[in-house]
């Protein structure tokens, strides 16, 4: 069947996406959330590549600051946004939403799956898979 405009396309959670989250879950234990000293790249090889770090916003800094891309994210994107701000990517009414979703990933603790179009460098657009999971301060306070 030929597919609508009001017809939303049917996606599913890759393999990739539930990996990961089993893995997030292997470092939280009892805790409410992981650590970022829980956080070991070493034992995170597999979606390294594919991986990005972002700092949580906060009242007196409300961006969503890019810490750490993945090559193959960074080869599909076309560039390396390591320290920009990720809601500089998205339409101005859609930021409180993003900021809203950053904030309750972290206070209940919580994941995020969604799929999101992007336009790409290269000049054609696609749909991103983002599975998202906040990682807690480290024992030093530092988030």
């Amino acid at each position: 069947m030929a597919q609508t405009q009001s017809q939303s396309p049917i996606f599913a959670r890759s393999r990739s996406s539930c990996e990961y989250e089993t893995f997030w879950r292997s470092l939280r234990g009892t805790k409410s959330m992981p650590a970022r000293g829980d956080f070991q790249p070493a034992k995170a090889r597999h979606f390294l590549g594919d991986l990005v770090l972002v700092e949580a916003p906060t009242a007196e800094q409300p961006a969503i600051r890019i810490r750490v891309t993945g090559q193959r994210f960074d080869s599909l994107i076309g560039a390396n946004l390591t320290g920009r701000d990720n809601l500089e990517f998205m339409p101005e009414q859609y930021r409180p939403g993003a900021i809203a979703a950053a904030h309750a990933m972290l206070n209940t603790p919580c994941g995020l799956w969604q799929i999101t179009p992007a336009h790409l460098v290269y000049g054609y657009a696609t749909n991103l898979e983002i599975t998202a999971f906040p990682l807690g301060p480290d024992e030093t306070g530092r988030a």
